[in-house]
């Protein structure tokens, strides 16, 4: 696969969402409507509805907890599953590259421009990251100097650190092939692999042109967060409980049915002790 030469406004734009985040959705469909840039959306696996199979088949959960001491939550699972499947349509189509971006983002409208210029690109990129956090890396300018349009600048991610944020990237095909190699048993969150430096090629837009704001608040709480991690845990372990490890989009009517359930028996007193438990390690290491 030859690499991209003259990449334009037909490159295939995917915004990961979740089907029913309609929100979200309608927020990026205005901005990208209003800037006249054809998308189409792509329904995020939803990592509360995985089976145990299919989490073990994906996920390295043993190394997870050697590296990181935890293990990622099922959101996470399935945000590092939506990324990896877009990397396959890239692959498998053959396509010269692709634009990812998250459905809760804001769009510069630079952007247009930018990805007009793409055939500009250093001819070895892998990556090139719109937004990102890319404190714990170098940023070393292109030799001869790459500023596009409005101002921004296109660096090379230089150091060990990774380029953090997986919420607005272009990625090439031979990059596609790299991240899917990378992240064939994965145990880590999704931008350790995207913004791997040591694996891929990356290039990052300075000022970001495309941001992450957090406008969206998290739909669950941080106690049904915290009982899903744990769902999660005892999924991967192989101990299974009909209560509440299949709970699939629990909302806070759930959960509460869910804890009456199991107020009077062991497993109440399991999850609660485990509870308290996250609670105190979450206090140590603030």
């Amino acid at each position: 696969m030859s690499k991209v030469s003259d990449l334009d406004l037909t490159t295939p734009i995917r915004v990961i969402s979740l089907k029913d985040s309609l929100e979200r959705q309608n927020h990026i469909k205005m901005q990208l409507d209003c800037l006249g840039l054809k998308y189409s959306v792509f329904s995020a696996v939803d990592g509360d509805l995985l089976s145990t199979d299919e989490i073990k088949e994906a996920y390295d959960g043993a190394k997870a907890l050697s590296i990181r001491g935890k293990h990622l939550g099922p959101g996470e699972i399935g945000v590092a599953l939506s990324h990896i499947s877009l990397c396959q349509e890239v692959v498998d189509h053959q396509l010269e590259a692709m634009l990812v971006l998250e459905d809760d983002v804001k769009i510069d409208p630079a952007v247009q421009s930018v990805v007009k210029q793409a055939a500009q690109f250093p001819s070895d990129w892998d990556v090139v990251f719109l937004g990102c956090d890319s404190r714990r890396v170098f940023l070393k300018s292109v030799p001869g100097g790459t500023v596009f349009s409005d101002g921004f600048e296109l660096t090379q991610a230089r150091g060990t650190g990774p380029v953090k944020g997986a919420y607005a990237y272009m990625i090439s095909y031979s990059g596609a092939k790299k991240l899917l190699e990378s992240t064939a048993k994965f145990c880590k969150p999704i931008d350790s692999y995207t913004g791997d430096n040591r694996v891929l090629n990356i290039y990052v837009f300075r000022p970001n042109i495309i941001s992450h704001p957090n406008s969206f608040p998290s739909i669950t709480s941080l106690k049904l967060q915290k009982l899903l991690r744990l769902q999660n845990a005892r999924a991967i372990a192989g101990e299974e409980s009909e209560h509440y490890y299949k709970l699939q989009k629990p909302d806070l009517c759930t959960m509460t049915a869910a804890f009456r359930k199991l107020k009077s028996s062991v497993e109440y007193r399991l999850v609660k002790l485990c509870l308290t438990v996250f609670d105190r390690l979450d206090s140590k290491f603030r």
